[in-house]
């Protein structure tokens, strides 16, 4: 994984985003999931406000 960002959705659930990559360095798997999988993740998404959380690979940081 080498992306995440966590929203908040209108229900008061949360939204996961989950990017992979493979050994070249090329998007393999996205990841959606609601309140860690434990929910259906909706047809219509109305997000709450900016992502909560984040992470971003070191790697992808420039110097």
């Amino acid at each position: 994984m080498f992306f995440e960002a966590d929203f908040g959705l209108a229900s008061g659930d949360r939204l996961e985003v989950l990017l992979f990559v493979d050994g070249s360095g090329n998007l393999s798997f996205v990841e959606v999931s609601v309140n860690v999988n434990s929910a259906p993740v909706p047809d219509e998404i109305h997000l709450h406000g900016p992502a909560q959380h984040g992470h971003v690979s070191a790697s992808l940081l420039q110097d």
